[in-house]
């Protein structure tokens, strides 16, 4: 039977990683994706305002997170959903984090920046526990030179499938034994694990205290918001669907027009436009590695079209 996967929601994820009584844990998830001291980041960087924007037009531009000394900025988001709105939204606050450091009339001295993505999916669906990306030349694989963007995908689906046999055997400077606790509803397991530590302990106090108040809206099931994210997906393949297959359709409808006549013409091309663009849409879905049932019902293809297209797609 498939073991039920169960996150600590990215709301109070957030409100630990930010409490004062949890600092040391903050700094031991820093240092562990950065690989540097504990110590070093404890009494060198220190929490800011999350309001990253100051420009009055940009609005929710809010981290969750934010670290920052005269070396660096260190920007960490809790990340449910995968969805283009979230990535965006995380792209957009590294844009901030770079034109606030500039002024008019000084030279630009830009500190580097980390963004650190907990993600409660796999990002890049390589079944790894930690992506890193940095901008490079994209023939020779070549690390810009004037690049001072980090960003890592910490994937916490990777740790719901780990037994608790194999997190117990880690180092607790790990970053696996660290955010484990994240996707642990067992409370006697997770006492076993973390029991004995008293940096960790205080992570646990803090998980109680939001259950006093808060009960089972403490953590959520992942399938249920995976379905939240198949309904955004769902509605933009839509409205993508919409508009390129009406392009589509008016190009084909004009061509044919002069032999049948423009409205024929239109009509056929539309519903060429929205097939092909049913065939790209179950292509995407296919390579985001959704069901190919599911796939047929969002893409209006049938599940022979869909395992046709799968066999395509594994072929190349």
């Amino acid at each position: 039977m498939t073991k039920e996967k169960i996150f600590l929601r990215d709301v109070f994820a957030t409100k630990i990683l930010k409490a004062e009584e949890c600092r040391e844990y903050l700094a031991s998830i820093i240092a562990a994706v950065l690989d540097i001291d504990k110590d070093y980041v404890i009494h060198n960087l220190k929490l800011i305002d999350t309001e990253v924007s100051q420009n009055i037009h940009n609005k929710d531009q809010e981290v969750d997170v934010i670290v920052e000394n005269n070396e660096m900025v260190v920007n960490i988001e809790i990340n449910t959903l995968n969805t283009k709105q979230s990535r965006i939204k995380n792209n957009a606050y590294i844009a901030q984090l770079i034109i606030r450091q500039t002024y008019p009339g000084e030279l630009y001295k830009i500190k580097p920046i980390v963004q650190i993505n907990v993600d409660c999916f796999d990002a890049y669906l390589k079944n790894e526990f930690i992506y890193h990306s940095v901008l490079m030349e994209e023939k020779y694989h070549v690390k810009r030179s004037d690049s001072n963007i980090d960003i890592y995908d910490i994937n916490l689906d990777f740790l719901s499938n780990l037994d608790y046999n194999q997190i117990r055997n880690l180092s607790e400077k790990d970053l696996k034994w660290l955010l484990y606790i994240f996707v642990c509803q067992d409370e006697a397991l997770k006492n076993n694990l973390y029991g004995g530590n008293r940096m960790m302990r205080k992570v646990e106090k803090k998980m109680e205290d939001f259950m006093k108040e808060f009960d089972s809206l403490l953590y959520y099931n992942h399938d249920e918001f995976r379905e939240a994210e198949l309904e955004e997906l769902r509605q933009d393949a839509y409205k993508e669907g919409k508009e390129e297959g009406i392009e589509h359709g008016i190009k084909q409808g004009i061509k044919q027009g002069i032999e049948k006549g423009i409205k024929k013409g239109i009509e056929q091309g539309v519903k060429q436009g929205v097939k092909q663009n049913s065939i790209e849409t179950a292509k995407k879905f296919l390579l985001e590695g959704i069901e190919p049932s599911i796939v047929a019902k969002c893409s209006n293809l049938t599940i022979e079209d869909v395992d046709k297209l799968k066999e395509e797609i594994e072929k190349d």
